[in-house]
């Protein structure tokens, strides 16, 4: 996992734990992304790697296990 002392996904499931939450950690990456992207454009440089980017709302849509 992402932090020291921290159960891995399977002993969580072996001590019974059924659902865990990533939110607080993504939360935490998604501002540090938004400044990076920010930083390639008023440097104009990285159009091309955002263009490129495969992460697409269909994408993640997909990842949505309960519709």
């Amino acid at each position: 996992m992402f932090t020291l002392g921290v159960p891995t996904y399977n002993t969580l499931k072996e001590i019974g734990v059924h659902r865990s939450s990533l939110a607080s950690g993504f939360s935490k990456h998604t501002p540090f992304s938004m400044k990076h992207t920010a930083g390639y454009f008023l440097n104009e440089d990285g159009l091309e790697d955002f263009i490129q980017n495969m992460v697409t709302s269909n994408y993640l849509n997909s990842l949505i296990v309960d519709k």
